[in-house]
């Protein structure tokens, strides 16, 4: 069942329906609003953090007055996501340097994984976002 007719079927009952979306490829367009059949429907468009409140966010995790947060606010452009995670990921680099994307962030911290746990990580990769644990101790022991 698509997003839509889900709207469409939710529509006749109490239910609070919470999606989100980015702006590039939003399925939101009119021809997805039409296939809704009517349902009610508020757009809530959410720009980039304003800096002031990146910095009050930093201030929140980090000592926001260095260097290495104001680097964080900048490379993060708003993304209030990307923005915790470069300043949660201070605390394991110690500051050291700012990484240049949300997946360059989660590799580093897989590369830093002991041998077993990173072996895991990319027997799941291969499986997928669903699968039973005997697939991926299958694949543990065959990695072996």
């Amino acid at each position: 069942m698509d997003l839509a007719k889900l709207a469409a079927t939710l529509a006749q009952h109490l239910v609070v329906l919470i999606m989100t979306s980015r702006i590039e490829g939003d399925p939101l367009n009119d021809a997805w609003h039409a296939n809704t059949s009517g349902a009610s429907l508020t757009t809530i468009d959410l720009g980039p953090l304003p800096p002031d409140d990146a910095r009050a966010l930093a201030e929140a995790l980090i000592a926001a007055n260095t260097s290495f947060a104001e680097r964080c606010v900048e490379r993060a452009a708003g993304n209030p996501l990307f923005l915790d995670q470069l300043l949660r990921h201070a605390d394991e680099s110690h500051g050291v340097a700012v990484p240049g994307s949300i997946q360059s962030l989660v590799q580093e911290r897989i590369d830093r994984l002991d041998p077993a746990d990173r072996a895991a990580v990319l027997a799941v990769s291969v499986l997928g976002q669903r699968f039973l644990t005997s697939a991926l101790a299958y694949l543990l022991e065959r990695a072996d």
